[in-house]
């Protein structure tokens, strides 16, 4: 749900979805505002980054997620799955040491693959997709969860445009035949797709 969220509102470019974005994890030392639950400090940060449509905005999100991660004087975020959430969102902040982090956590199955492809997609990096369309060792089955059930699709209609779709009415035989589809669309474009946010998909 969190990833859900932070897609859904922050594509759409608004002021609020980046004040949500920050609401949701407020600054460290903020003695006003606190948020406990791991899950919302998350998709807060991702919100954050996604949401972020101008510069002022990027850097802004970047200074708040970093020095949520790094802490104050008691350290820095402990949870695995958060401290995560917050190297997606630097990563697509355009941190450069990020996305090989990214690419790490994804390659754990232990993160949420779906957070760590948008991430490493909205950062301009093709290693996600690649990790889920040409990796021979993902099976069909867990590429059409990730792709359907997951909501990866609508992460690559919002980046790379018009590449083939896989519907989510579709009979099992109906959605590997599209996928398989999806898949030589994107083997044989692959030279010429470039990453893009399109902001209101």
């Amino acid at each position: 749900p969190g990833d859900y969220v932070a897609w859904n509102i922050g594509i759409t470019g608004s002021d609020r979805a980046f004040e949500l974005g920050l609401s949701l994890l407020p600054a460290l030392n903020d003695p006003n505002q606190r948020v406990y639950n791991d899950d919302a400090r998350s998709t807060g940060a991702m919100l954050l980054a996604v949401a972020a449509a101008t510069p002022e905005t990027r850097k802004q999100a970047a200074e708040r997620v970093r020095s949520r991660l790094e802490g104050g004087r008691r350290g820095g975020e402990d949870n695995f799955y958060v401290r995560g959430a917050y190297q997606c969102a630097l990563a697509i902040l355009g941190d450069p040491n990020s996305p090989a982090h990214v690419l790490g956590l994804l390659e754990t199955g232990q993160f949420s693959q779906r957070r760590a492809i948008t991430a490493l997609a909205l950062a301009g990096e093709f290693r996600g997709l690649d990790w889920l369309l040409w990796n021979t060792q993902v099976g069909q089955e867990d590429m059409l969860l990730l792709l359907v059930d997951d909501q990866i699709g609508d992460v690559i209609a919002g980046c790379l445009g018009p590449l083939p779709t896989i519907s989510p009415a579709a009979s099992t035989d109906l959605a590997r035949w599209q996928l398989l589809i999806l898949r030589h669309a994107y083997a044989i474009r692959r030279p010429v797709l470039k990453l893009r946010l399109d902001r209101g998909s």
